[in-house]
């Protein structure tokens, strides 16, 4: 078992969500894509490196046929603020003609997703859909939404289950969340929050 508190490279996070809690959102979020892709064989394209755990979990909980496939989209900037420029290194699979499903770690800003969008609309997939483990607040503002989400979380920086923070907690079963102001930025107010119950959260 995890601690309930840890240190990433100088800052506090404290457990946001057990892996239990994880392990029900992917389960749900599987029964969805095996209901919605019963009898299509999708390229089930993962967003690296934050996605790649939630996608191992989710296609074998799913369960469905499929081809696997990655994409890199880099969002550049510090390690907890994106500067608003996104590179994104293609797959190697052709997509055009393709049911695409897209899989994403969280969705945050939309700018990486819009960007991704954007460049997957231009290889004209027969269909293309979004799973995303989880969104924030923001997310709201994107056009399209993705059509899977598992849990809508507070505006909080979070790491482990694939996800970072300056490339350290990406192995941690459970998710963290960031528990104190960026040092030498006084001027960020101190988050708090509640562990959220995933089983409120709307389908």
């Amino acid at each position: 078992m995890h601690p309930e508190q840890i240190e990433l490279n100088g800052h506090r996070f404290r457990r946001f969500l057990t892996r239990q809690q994880i392990a029900a959102i992917v389960e749900r979020l599987a029964q969805q894509l095996r209901a919605d892709y019963a009898g299509i064989t999708p390229v089930c394209l993962i967003v690296l490196k934050g996605a790649f755990v939630f996608a191992a979990d989710l296609l074998r909980a799913a369960g469905i046929p499929c081809r696997v496939e990655t994409v890199r989209a880099r969002s550049y900037g510090t390690a907890m603020h994106s500067s608003g420029r996104v590179e994104i290194q293609p797959p190697e699979l052709p997509l055009a003609g393709a049911d695409v499903l897209l899989i994403e770690d969280i969705v945050d800003s939309g700018l990486t997703l819009r960007e991704l969008l954007g460049f997957l609309r231009r290889q004209q997939p027969a269909s293309l859909r979004i799973v995303a483990l989880l969104a924030k607040p923001s997310a709201r503002e994107l056009q399209p939404q993705p059509d899977y989400i598992g849990l809508e979380i507070p505006p909080l920086f979070v790491v482990g289950y694939g996800m970072d923070y300056a490339e350290h907690g990406r192995y941690l079963p459970d998710i963290y969340a960031l528990e104190e102001p960026e040092q030498g930025n006084p001027a960020r107010e101190r988050t708090s929050f509640a562990v959220v119950d995933p089983s409120r959260t709307a389908e």
